[in-house]
């Protein structure tokens, strides 16, 4: 049944075709994509005031699609996005991406990733393991490097019931404070009564361990309670003696 303008739209219409209830089609032809190839062929645009269901694949070709609001359920396969070009997410609300029972990947192959958070103050990023017994890694590529960078309210690790280790293995290490006003100290300290030990140690050869003052003016103190306590200062040396130098009226 074709359906054309008829010669007069007064008498005989455009050809609509107007259905009260339903519109059944028992083609089982497949549709490939190709304009001639279905069960429904449509060659216009199509609207669907009520829900619709798809069966099968629904393919989207060539232009965009707009959803108002979505619902995907995942209980019968994944959902998959790929191709060769971006995929941009921007919303006014709060949002979630949350795996129940599963790891979540988030990888740029050949790129940065970059984290950003606008909130001003601290947590603005949060990296948190939520397990107990859960860790957290960062990790650099074998010739790359990992940088710490703060403003002016400084770096704070705390570790409440286990140990902190820095180790450096085949170069060499330091820690630096430029100082640019008064009392911008560098402290190393062991806190408690307890029978622990603060140690400075070194397995290298010749001058391997220095305490050395390079101010003209400096001074460097060596005290044990500022010698009032019950406790020693012992200095052990090897065969080639104890050498003391003091400038002239020292």
């Amino acid at each position: 049944i074709t359906l054309e303008q008829g010669s007069d739209i007064s008498q005989f219409g455009w050809g609509d075709l107007k259905t009260n209830r339903k519109i059944i089609i028992n083609g089982t032809e497949d549709s490939t994509g190709a304009i001639s190839y279905g069960s429904l062929l449509v060659n216009g645009g199509g609207l669907i005031s009520k829900s619709l269901y798809v069966n099968q694949t629904l393919n989207v070709l060539y232009n965009t699609s707009y959803l108002t609001e979505t619902d995907i359920d995942t209980t019968n396969g994944k959902t998959t996005i790929h191709g060769a070009n971006g995929v941009d997410i921007s919303v006014g609300d709060d949002s979630n991406f949350v795996s129940t029972n599963g790891n979540v990947l988030i990888q740029s192959l050949n790129n940065n990733l970059s984290l950003y958070g606008g909130f001003p103050g601290t947590g603005a990023i949060l990296i948190t393991a939520t397990n107990t017994q859960g860790g957290v890694i960062v990790r650099s590529g074998n010739s790359g490097d990992i940088q710490v960078l703060s403003g002016d309210k400084g770096i704070n690790a705390i570790s409440s019931s286990g140990n902190i280790s820095v180790v450096s293995e085949n170069a060499s290490s330091s820690y630096s404070v430029n100082s640019y006003a008064d009392n911008q100290n560098l402290s190393v300290e062991l806190f408690g009564t307890t029978n622990s030990q603060l140690k400075l140690q070194s397995e290298g050869l010749g001058d391997s361990v220095l305490i050395k003052n390079t101010n003209t003016a400096g001074n460097t103190i060596i005290s044990n309670f500022n010698g009032l306590g019950s406790g020693y200062i012992k200095i052990l040396t090897g065969s080639s003696g104890y050498n003391l130098l003091t400038n002239t009226g020292g």
